[in-house]
């Protein structure tokens, strides 16, 4: 059975040592009494800042865990387990701490990712709509279809190769399609 013991600034350590305190409990005291990212650690780390609290007087942030928030960036798991598979290959022993270190490294880099290179119809539209301005998703479904039928890299920059050397042909055989009569349009 629960005592009836609130927790308080004024109770002994012994009084605290003494209760069982919810989470909960813990979390809205500390944030009362201005414990640093209350709402961020867990319960063994609550109650000891709340000891160090009753018994001196202080706040102290009772853990050396980053609480920062970290935002998780796309690509972030592809590319640590190709870091991880390097390292392994290398013959490397990789620790926990490693594999943490390079995961909140590469969250934390600012420029985007390059695109793996393969051919998926994600990465061609990524690039297709940025480069061609004005550009529908309709244009772009259509140019992944031609691109699919030739025997090129799925890719964009081997899309627009294509299109050059299509061109090209076209001008070569007297087919410019800038010169087509309005009639064939």
């Amino acid at each position: 059975m629960k005592s009836n013991t609130k927790l308080s600034t004024s109770m002994s350590l012994t009084e605290f040592d003494n209760g069982y305190w919810y989470a909960a409990e813990l979390k809205e005291f500390a944030e009362a009494i201005g414990i640093p990212s209350a709402t961020r650690l867990r319960k063994d780390e609550l109650e000891k800042a709340i000891k160090v609290h009753l018994g001196t007087g202080k706040i102290e942030n009772p853990t050396k865990r980053n609480l920062s928030t970290l935002k998780r960036k796309s690509g972030v798991r592809y590319r640590l387990n190709r870091w991880r598979e390097e390292q392994l290959t290398r013959g490397v022993k990789l620790t926990y701490e490693d594999l943490v270190r390079e995961y909140v490294r590469l969250n934390q880099t600012k420029e985007p990712f390059a695109h793996i290179p393969h051919g998926r119809y994600i990465n061609f539209v990524s690039e297709f709509m940025p480069a061609e301005k004005g550009a529908t998703r309709d244009q772009a479904t259509q140019a992944w279809a031609r691109l699919k039928t030739l025997d090129v890299p799925k890719t964009y920059r081997w899309w627009v190769t294509s299109q050059d050397a299509a061109a090209q042909r076209a001008v070569a055989d007297g087919r410019d399609p800038r010169f087509r009569s309005r009639s064939r349009r």
